[in-house]
């Protein structure tokens, strides 16, 4: 699961409570992670917020409700290259519109 290692990076980092914890590249988009999970992480000591990288158009409206969550949460519009290179190339145009 994607956000577990998020988490473990966050319980690791806030060992060292001076500094910020910024994650520039979380998918808050992961269909296996649990609402739970994602506010665990949010509840780290010293987070302060994170970066959600895009995957494909089918889960970019759940990364838009988790980012509604919590005003630290950002999200980036994109198509993961693994997505790019399992997707026909003429869903491609379609796809980029959804995400945005």
């Amino acid at each position: 699961m994607l956000l577990s290692v998020v988490t473990l990076r966050c319980m690791t980092l806030s060992l060292t409570p001076q500094l910020p914890i910024f994650d520039h590249h979380v998918h808050l988009d992961d269909p296996t992670a649990t609402i739970a999970q994602v506010w665990a992480g949010l509840a780290t000591p010293g987070f302060v917020g994170a970066i959600s990288a895009g995957f494909g158009p089918e889960r970019s409206d759940l990364a838009r409700r988790r980012i509604a969550l919590d005003p630290r949460l950002k999200r980036t519009v994109g198509l993961h290259p693994w997505w790019l290179a399992a997707t026909p190339a003429e869903r491609w145009p379609a796809a980029w519109r959804a995400v945005g």
